[in-house]
C-alpha cells in the first residue's frame, strides 16, 4: 500500500514538472496544452479539484468544469451493467400472459407479450437487444 501511494506522489511530481517547464518555455498568452489538462484531469480525480488546482497553480473552476466534462464522458462510455430479475416460474405461470420490458442505458425500450413461456428465449431476446447499441 505504502508503494502505491508513493508512486501516485511521484507521479504528482511529474505533472507538476512539465507545468513549471512549460510555464518557463511558453509565450506570452500561450493556452495550457490539453496533454497537460488530461494530467491534471487524472491527478484530480484521486486527490480532488481543491488540492490539484493549488499543487498546479490552476483556477479551480476551469479544472473543476473539465474534471466534470471527463466524468460525464466516462459515463457515456462504460456500459452499465444491467440487473438480473428472476422471474419464479409459479409466479409467470399463474396468468394466461405476461409482459417483458427492457431498456438500456440510452432510454431505447422493447416490450414482448408472451403468451407461451416455452415459445420465447427472453435471454437470447435481452443479449441481442443489449448488444445492438
Amino acid at each position: 500500500m505504502r508503494g502505491g501511494k508513493r508512486r501516485r506522489d511521484l507521479d504528482v511530481e511529474g505533472v507538476r514538472l512539465k507545468f513549471a517547464r512549460w510555464r518557463r518555455t511558453r509565450n506570452a498568452g500561450a493556452r495550457i496544452p490539453e496533454e497537460l489538462w488530461a494530467s491534471a484531469v487524472e491527478v484530480a480525480s484521486v486527490r480532488g479539484v481543491c488540492q490539484t488546482a493549488k499543487a498546479f497553480a490552476l483556477g479551480y473552476y476551469a479544472l473543476k468544469e473539465r474534471v466534470e466534462r471527463s466524468t460525464a464522458a466516462a459515463r457515456r462510455r462504460a456500459p452499465r451493467q444491467a440487473a438480473f430479475v428472476q422471474l419464479p416460474l409459479s409466479v409467470v405461470g399463474q396468468s394466461e400472459a405476461y409482459i417483458i420490458e427492457f431498456e438500456n442505458h440510452r432510454g431505447a425500450k422493447m416490450r414482448i407479450v408472451v403468451h407461451d413461456r416455452e415459445s420465447v428465449d427472453l435471454v437470447a431476446l435481452g443479449q441481442r437487444f443489449w448488444s445492438t447499441e
